[in-house]
Formats: C-alpha cells, sequence, structure tokens
C-alpha cells in the first residue's frame, strides 16, 4: 500500500495491511483523521480488509466502529447508503448503550431532514457524523463504494473534504473495474489527496490459519495446507472455502472437505461475479478454463472467438478481477482449483468445442504437441485425421520417454479417430509396444493387425518380433515361436540382416525357456535375395 499526498505535502509512504492496522488505530485514538481506498476485484479480499479493520477496533474500548455495504441494485435510490449508516451509527453519550449494540435512528428525524435544501441536509448528516466521532473516535468502512448512491456519495465527499477536523477513520473499496472517469463524486472520494492506497496481497499461512479457526473443528494445519494448495492464498477464495468447507458432512475431516466441497462454490462465486461485467467476461472464464499451462495472450485471445482489441479488453478485464495471471508464458486462469471448478461446470457440447479449438491453437507452436493431445483427449472423436496425427506424434515422443501408460492411451484415443488408412497399422504397432510390458494381452491383439497391414518386410518382421515378445508374456511361448519361424520363411529379408538375426536369437532362446517347442527342423532360408540388408 502507498501513501499518496496533495500538492506541497511531503510525508514519506506508508502502509496499510493486516500488521499495520494497529498501527492506523493507534493514530486515530490520538485524533488522527485517514482515509484509507482499498482496491481490488472481486474475490481480491477488500471485503476481508476491511472487516479486519472494524473488527481490530471493536476490541477498543476508546473506540467506535460501523461498516455498511453498498449494492448494485441499491445504487438507484437516494440516500440508501445514509439509511444503512443511521441505522448502525452509534447511541447519542448519555443513552443505555451496550458496548457495540446498533441503535437505529428514528425515522422522523431523517424524514425531517430530508425536507431542507440538499446543501442543508448534507450538513446536518455531516453533524450527525461529526458528533458520533467526537463523543469517540470512529471507524467508518464502506464497501462497494463504486456503487454507492449519488446523494450517499455526496456525504462522503464532504466527510473527506473535512477529514482534518474530525477523529475518524473513513475506509472505503473500490473495485477499479467497476469505476467510471465520468464519476466524479466517487472520484471525489476515491482520488482525494493524503489517501492510502490499498491492494491486498495473496493471503500468507497466518492470515489463512485465523480464518481456518474461524470455521474449521478439528486438524487447523491440515485444513490450511489444503486451502492454500486449492486457493494460492487469493482472498476472496480462501473465504468461500472455508465457509463452503465449514457446511461439510459431520464427520469429513477438513483437508478433504476443503477438497471436496472447494470448486463447486468457487466456481459458483467465480461466474457471478463475472456475470457483472458481461457475457463476454463469462464466455471467457469458461473458454479459457480448459488451458492447462500458460499460452500467449494472441492465442488466449483465438480461444475467445473475439476481435483483437475485444480480445484484449476482456483479458485484461479478467486480469483485474483475479482470475487471471498473466506472465512472462502467458497468461492463464488460476489458481488450479478454479480451472477445475469452472471445467466441471461446463457442458459436454462446450467442453468439446473448448478443448477442440484449444488444440488446434496450440499446435501451431511446436513444443505444445503434448498440451495440444492433451485437449485431445477430452474431446470426443471427430473423424478429423490431422487429430490422430497429433495424438499420434505426442504418443510416440511419450513412448520414447519411456511414460507407457500416458503414450497407450493417446495411441488409443488416435485409433478411435480415426487415423488415415495408411497410418493405421503403424499406430497399432506402436500402442502394442507401449502395452508390452503393462498390459501384454491387448499388445498381442494390435500387434496382429498391426502385422497384417504391415507396409514393408522390415515393418512386419519388427511387429512380429513384438507380437513374439507379448505372446511368450502372456505365455503362449509356442505361439510365438511358430509365428516368428513363420514370417522367418517368409520374409525377403537376407540372413545377414539385422532383424533376421534377431529373430533367429529369439527363436534360440524360446527353444531353451520351453521345452514343449520342437526344435526347428531346419535353419531359415535366405529368401529370395529380392532386398538388400538395409533396415529401410
Amino acid at each position: 500500500m502507498s501513501e499518496e499526498h496533495g500538492e506541497g505535502t511531503q510525508e514519506s509512504p506508508a502502509s496499510v495491511g493486516p500488521g499495520a492496522t494497529g498501527g492506523l488505530l493507534d493514530g486515530l485514538e490520538r485524533g488522527e483523521a485517514r482515509l484509507v481506498v482499498v482496491e481490488g476485484g472481486p474475490g481480491s479480499g477488500r471485503s476481508t480488509a476491511l472487516e479486519g479493520l472494524v473488527a481490530a477496533a471493536r476490541r477498543r474500548e476508546t473506540l467506535d466502529a460501523v461498516l455498511v455495504r453498498c449494492g448494485r441494485e441499491e445504487a438507484a435510490y437516494d440516500w440508501f447508503l445514509v439509511r444503512q449508516l443511521l441505522d448502525v451509527l452509534p447511541a447519542p453519550a448519555g443513552e443505555p448503550r451496550e458496548r457495540h449494540r446498533l441503535v437505529p435512528r428514528d425515522e422522523r428525524w431523517f424524514a425531517a431532514v430530508r425536507e431542507g435544501a440538499p446543501g442543508e441536509t448534507l450538513q446536518r448528516l455531516y453533524w450527525l457524523v461529526a458528533e458520533r466521532a467526537a463523543e469517540r473516535p470512529l471507524v467508518l468502512a464502506v464497501d462497494d463504494a463504486h456503487w454507492c448512491d449519488a446523494q450517499s456519495l455526496r456525504l462522503l465527499g464532504q466527510l473527506v473534504r473535512r477529514l482534518h477536523h474530525l477523529p475518524l477513520l473513513l475506509a472505503v473499496s473500490v473495485d477499479p473495474a467497476e469505476c467510471s472517469d465520468d464519476d466524479q463524486l466517487l472520484g471525489d472520494v476515491v482520488t482525494a489527496a493524503r489517501r492510502l492506497r490499498w491492494s491486498p496481497a495473496p493471503m500468507g499461512r497466518a492470515e489463512v490459519a485465523a480464518l481456518a479457526g474461524q470455521w474449521v473443528d478439528g486438524d487447523v494445519e491440515a485444513a490450511v495446507d489444503a486451502c492454500l494448495a486449492v486457493t494460492d492464498g487469493t482472498p476472496g477464495l480462501v473465504v468461500e472455502t472455508l465457509r463452503t468447507a465449514a457446511r461439510a458432512p459431520a464427520g469429513l475431516p477438513p483437508a478433504q472437505a476443503i477438497r471436496r466441497c472447494a470448486p463447486p462454490a468457487v466456481a459458483a462465486a467465480v461466474l457471478s461475479r463475472a456475470a457483472r461485467h458481461g457475457t463476454a467476461a463469462v464466455r471467457a472464464v469458461r473458454a479459457l478454463s480448459v488451458l492447462r499451462t500458460p499460452v500467449p495472450a494472441r492465442q488466449a485471445a483465438r480461444l475467445l472467438d473475439l476481435g483483437a482489441a475485444e480480445a484484449a479488453d476482456t483479458l485484461a478485464l479478467l486480469e483485474r478481477l483475479g482470475y487471471l495471471s498473466a506472465g512472462p508464458d502467458g497468461v492463464l486462469i488460476g489458481p488450479e482449483v478454479l480451472r477445475r471448478a469452472v471445467r466441471a461446470r461446463l457442458s459436454p457440447s462446450e467442453r468439446h468445442r473448448a478443448e477442440s479449438l484449444a488444440a488446434g491453437v496450440l499446435i501451431a507452436r511446436p513444443e505444445a504437441l503434448n498440451e495440444a493431445a492433451g485437449h485431445l483427449l477430452a474431446v470426443l472423436p471427430e473423424g478429423d485425421a490431422r487429430h490422430a496425427e497429433i495424438l499420434r506424434a505426442s504418443g510416440r515422443r511419450m513412448l520414447a520417454a519411456g511414460r507407457y501408460p500416458r503414450a497407450a492411451r493417446l495411441l488409443r484415443r488416435a485409433l478411435e479417430e480415426p487415423p488415415a488408412d495408411d497410418d493405421r497399422a503403424e499406430i497399432l504397432a506402436d500402442l502394442g509396444l507401449a502395452e508390452l510390458y503393462r498390459d501384454p494381452r491387448s499388445a498381442v491383439e494390435h500387434l496382429r493387425p498391426a502385422v497384417a497391414g504391415a507396409g514393408s518386410p522390415q515393418e512386419r518382421l519388427l511387429w512380429t518380433l513384438r507380437l513374439t515378445h507379448a505372446l511368450a508374456i502372456t505365455g503362449q511361448a509356442a505361439e510365438g515361436h511358430r509365428v516368428l519361424w513363420a514370417e522367418l520363411e517368409r520374409t525377403p529379408l537376407r540372413s545377414g540382416h539385422e532383424l533376421v538375426r534377431r529373430a533367429a536369437a529369439e527363436l534360440f532362446f524360446l527353444v531353451l525357456s520351453d521345452d514343449d517347442i520342437a526344435l526347428a527342423r531346419r535353419r531359415p532360408s535366405d529368401g529370395g535375395g529380392g532386398e538388400g540388408d538395409g533396415e529401410g
């Protein structure tokens, strides 16, 4: 947080936050007035910041504190915020009062005040607040001031202009994305000189633990770990997650409750807040939720199916709202719990379209091949040979890296697309290799048609070797010996070819490993000599 000064002021910058709230309240007790402007988008923690400030003030016997909230629906009603304020202002001195008891104002008093000229009304309301602050220093917190009605904003502006005369700490929260440059009344409050600006940062472990203690019964430390893991400390998500977990079924451990209950609640809150900014913001959150890794902004814009300028505005809005992180690697909806939660709410057709479009965008970057293929795993087969090729290429890359289960999944999906006829046998052969030691029976099922569809003698003999291995692993060594012997009999490759030598050695070891295999009655022939020794 930084402090902004008017002309001619030369004060050193100050900061306000959970660790500095005490200093602000100490100053208020000495009669020092302050204006604090808390800025941030939905979920940024600005409301939590005001609540913390008010709670800290109420713990002091020497201070009074009130918190009022504005809403979009009430912005058109004059004096709506003032009515709230009159309901919660502390009772005048001398009246019976309990500590922090909220005493309603007399409605007839307010009606009489409104009968005067607008300027006189503001003066009488101002003096009411000033009198209460003079009796006991006052913290007045206004949440979502960007939705405050015009008449109440005039009162706030008058308080700001005369703040130096009052023992008053005026704290207002605003969403910069909701503020208009043409709103002079709001500008008089949130851009005043000598204000303290605060943009809440992600919550740390101690702050999350303090909130968890209010809602969680049981292992608070485990709950804090789970909460930080799924929210990255984003204040609004932390609060929503803990509040939802507190309503979990009895007996469910807190950490498990957080992991299970957080996503639906987070998705509902995020989409509801995005809807306040129009359908484009909601569509963007939903479309970008399928991304698992950052992408350049220009590629993210293609996913939104918007013009360049409109897409840039939408991405900037999501970043201001705290739903989009932007870094050197690109942009990404975050944190992860937000992505997973919104993605889970997509309809099958919407998910299909978004994942397919993401794959098409990512494949333009060769280094993003595996990410593109990952999106296609969530897409229904479309008969698109290009999709099959992406899945096949990524599967082969996984094979080379030794990631056999992932390779098998990608190659199976490539077969479902389906691929071009010329590629089918090669995909079956790669799939058989990926399954060889983890699911050898499936490997046999895929390698038999691969051998039958081989396009060259080299491919046929190599894939027959794989089939022989799979048969031996499944206890069918004799069948493997028969299949390999038959292939050596028919291959046109010469006896000196590396694959022929490997096949002959395989036959020898099969005989040694299985007594039921009859010895070969003769050596494999040299074949017809129709091909050279190269692998081709």
